[in-house]
C-alpha cells in the first residue's frame, strides 16, 4: 500500500469553446480594444489551443497584455508558461513575480501555484510555512488540489506538526470535491487506522471512488482489498480487474501482485510467462517483492530457464532493500555454492538479516548450521485478561520490528456469545491492528480464537461482521466446540482455520416458547425476514454456492443442542467453512 504524492499540478483556469465564430471575433474585438478580461481569456485559448490553433506566442502577448492591465487570471497565466517554460525560456523568477502579483489579489489558482513553488523549492529557497501560508488562503476558498497539499504536509510534517487528524480533515473536504488524490489517501487511513478507528468498509469506499476515476494507486490497493479479502469477500476476479488497471498505468505494487496471482493461478489460470513479465516490468521499477520473486523464478526454474545469475541479481536487489524472503534465498545459494562461490559466511550474514525480521526458513537453516537464534526480532509481549459476567476473553500481543504497525495480537474468547462480547471485541479490536511491514504486506493477521457454546445470534452476526471488517483470521483450537451463533462468528474470519480435533455446530435460528407442560423448547418458525437475513450473511462470508449449502444445512436442525456437525479441518474445508488448512 501506499500513499499519492504530493500535488504540484500548476493550475491554470480553462472555458469551453465558443460555439460561434463570431464570438470569437467579438472576444477579439474587445481584447483589442483593451479590455483586460477577453485578453486574458484570448491568452488562454491559444495556450490551450481551444477553438483555436495553439499558438504559446499569441499566448504569451495577450496575457501579458491582461496581466499588465492588472487581471490576475493573465497574471497567473503568464506565471504558468514562465514556470513550465512553454513558449518561452523558463524563469523562475519571472514565474514566482506573475504569481504573487495575482496571488496577493486572491486568485486561488495562483495562491497554489505560489505555494507550489515554496514547497518543491525549484526557484526559490524551500520553504514549507510560506507553502502552507498560501496553500491555506487557496484552501479556505475551496481549491481542492491545495486542500489536498495541505492534507499531506499534516500527513508529512512538512513544516508543521505531524497530525493525521488534521491531514484526514483536509483530504476529506478535498475527496468531497472529487479529488482522487485525497479519496486515495482517505481510504489509506481507514484501511491502516491513521488518525481514526480502521474500517475497511470506508475504506473501500473511498479507494472505489479514486479508482473508478482512473487512480492507478487506488486501483492498486482496491485489488489488494480483494485479493486479501479485507473488509469484503476474498475475490480474486476483482483483484485481477483492478490489478490490471493500475499494472497498465505503470504501478508497479499492482504489476507485482498481477504477477503473484499468474504465478499461483488465483483467480487467473497459472501462467509463469504472464508472472514472469509483470514482475519484470515491476522489478524494473525497483519494486522489492518483484524482484525477489522474479529471482526465486530464475533460482528454480520456474516458467524460465533456470540462472543463477539472474537469480542472484534480482535477489540481492530485493535483498539490499530488505526483502526477508530474498535475503534467505540469498543465503541458500551462498550456501549451496549455487551460482556463486559457496560460503557459509556469506550465507549466514543472509539468512540472519532474515532471521532477524522473523523470517521463519532463515531461522530454520541458521539452526541447521548449529548456529543459535536469539529471535530479538520479538521485542516484547504483553497478555490483558477479561473477565465479564462469565465472558472470558485473553488478548496476547507480540511485539515484532518487522511490524510497521500493528503488532501479532491472539484473542482467546470462551463462554456465551451476547452484546457483552460483541461490545468488547469491538474495544478490544480497536487496539488490535493487524502486522503490516513497511511495504504494506500484512505478515500477521490478528488472530480471534473461539471456544462458544453459543448464544445470541444477532450477536453473532456483530461479531462476525466485526472480524471481517478488521481483517481478522478466525480459529477454533484442538477439542474446543464453537456452535450455534459463535460458528455464526467464526464465520466473518477473512482467514478460518481449526485443528483436527477441533468441532463447529449450525442449527437453525430459533426462540424459545412454553409447551404444553410448561417447557421452554425452541420454535425454528423465525419467518421468512430471518432466514433471509441468514441466508444473506453466510452467502457473504462463505460466497453464494456455498453459502447456500450451508444454510440447507443449518435449517435441517431445529434444535437448541444438536445441529449441524463438522469436525476438523478437513471436513470443514470440503463445506468452505475453513479457508486454509
Amino acid at each position: 500500500m501506499k500513499y499519492i504524492l504530493f500535488v504540484l499540478v500548476m493550475a491554470f483556469g480553462s472555458f469551453s469553446a465558443l460555439a460561434q465564430d463570431a464570438g470569437f471575433q467579438e472576444m477579439l474585438r474587445r481584447a483589442e480594444s483593451g479590455d483586460a478580461e477577453a485578453q486574458s481569456n484570448l491568452g488562454r485559448k491559444y495556450l490551450n489551443g481551444d477553438g483555436v490553433a495553439q499558438n504559446y506566442q499569441e499566448a504569451m502577448q495577450w496575457l501579458r497584455l491582461a496581466a499588465e492591465q492588472g487581471d490576475a487570471t493573465g497574471q497567473n497565466g503568464l506565471g504558468v508558461m514562465y514556470s513550465n517554460g512553454t513558449g518561452v525560456a523558463k524563469n523562475g523568477q519571472e514565474a514566482l513575480k506573475w504569481y504573487r502579483l495575482a496571488a496577493e489579489q486572491g486568485l486561488d489558482k495562483a495562491q497554489f501555484n505560489f505555494g507550489a513553488e515554496h514547497y518543491k523549492g525549484e526557484f526559490v529557497a524551500k520553504n514549507y510555512q510560506e507553502a502552507m501560508q498560501w496553500f491555506r488562503l487557496a484552501a479556505e476558498q475551496g481549491f481542492a488540489a491545495a486542500q489536498y497539499n495541505i492534507g499531506y504536509m499534516y500527513l508529512r510534517g512538512d513544516g508543521v506538526a505531524q497530525n493525521y487528524q488534521e491531514a484526514m480533515q483536509w483530504f476529506r473536504l478535498a475527496a468531497e470535491q472529487g479529488d482522487a488524490s485525497a479519496q486515495s489517501n482517505l481510504g489509506f487511513m481507514y484501511l491502516n487506522g491513521e488518525g481514526v478507528a480502521q474500517n475497511y468498509q470506508e475504506a473501500m469506499q473511498w479507494y472505489r471512488l479514486a479508482a473508478e476515476q482512473g487512480d492507478a494507486i487506488a486501483q492498486s490497493n482496491l485489488g489488494l482489498m480483494y485479493l486479501r479479502g479485507d473488509g469484503v469477500a476474498q475475490n480474486y476476479q476483482e483483484a485481477r480487474q483492478w490489478f490490471r488497471l493500475a499494472a497498465e498505468q505503470g504501478d508497479a505494487i499492482a504489476q507485482s501482485n498481477l504477477g503473484f496471482m499468474y504465478l499461483n493461478g488465483e483467480g487467473v489460470a497459472q501462467n509463469y510467462q504472464e508472472a514472469r513479465q509483470w514482475f519484470r516490468l515491476a522489478a524494473e521499477q525497483g519494486d522489492a517483492i518483484a524482484q525477489s520473486n522474479l529471482g526465486f523464478m530464475y533460482l528454480n526454474g520456474e516458467g524460465v530457464a533456470q540462472n543463477y545469475q539472474e537469480a542472484m541479481q534480482w535477489l540481492r536487489l530485493a535483498a539490499e532493500q530488505g526483502d526477508a524472503s530474498a535475503q534467505s534465498n540469498l543465503g541458500v545459494m551462498y550456501q549451496r555454492g549455487e551460482g556463486v562461490a559457496q560460503s557459509d559466511q556469506e550465507a549466514v550474514k543472509w539468512y540472519r538479516l532474515a532471521a532477524e525480521q522473523g523470517y521463519a526458513d532463515a531461522i530454520v537453516n541458521l539452526e541447521n548450521l548449529g548456529i543459535a537464534v536469539s529471535h530479538n526480532s520479538q521485542e516484547s509481549s504483553t497478555s490483558l485478561n477479561y473477565f465479564i459476567d462469565g465472558l472470558v476473553i485473553v488478548r496476547n500481543e507480540e511485539k515484532f520490528s518487522a511490524c510497521s504497525q500493528g503488532s501479532y495480537y491472539s484473542i482467546h474468547i470462551s463462554g456465551d456469545i451476547g452484546p457483552d462480547s460483541s461490545f468488547a471485541i469491538e474495544e478490544i479490536l480497536k487496539t488490535s491492528p493487524n502486522c503490516i511491514n513497511k511495504n504494506g504486506v500484512v505478515l500477521r493477521r490478528t488472530t480471534v480464537i473461539l471456544s462458544s457454546a453459543g448464544g445470541l445470534i444477532e450477536d453473532g452476526y456483530k461479531m462476525g461482521q466485526l472480524f471481517r471488517a478488521n481483517g481478522v483470521q478466525t480459529q477454533i483450537d484442538e477439542d474446543a466446540l464453537c456452535a450455534s451463533s459463535c460458528a455464526i462468528a467464526y464465520l466473518g474470519g477473512v482467514e478460518r482455520t481449526m485443528s483436527e480435533d477441533a468441532v463447529i455446530m449450525f442449527h437453525s435460528p430459533y426462540f424459545l416458547e412454553l409447551n404444553a407442560r410448561g417447557e421452554r423448547v425452541p420454535n425454528c418458525d423465525v419467518g421468512s425476514e430471518s432466514s433471509a437475513k441468514l441466508l444473506s450473511y453466510y452467502q457473504e462470508m462463505t460466497g453464494d454456492e456455498e453459502g447456500q449449502r450451508l444454510m440447507d444445512r443449518t435449517l435441517s436442525y431445529c434444535s437448541a443442542d444438536d445441529g449441524w456437525v463438522l469436525k476438523g479441518a478437513n471436513s470443514a474445508e470440503l463445506f468452505g467453512v475453513v479457508t486454509k488448512l
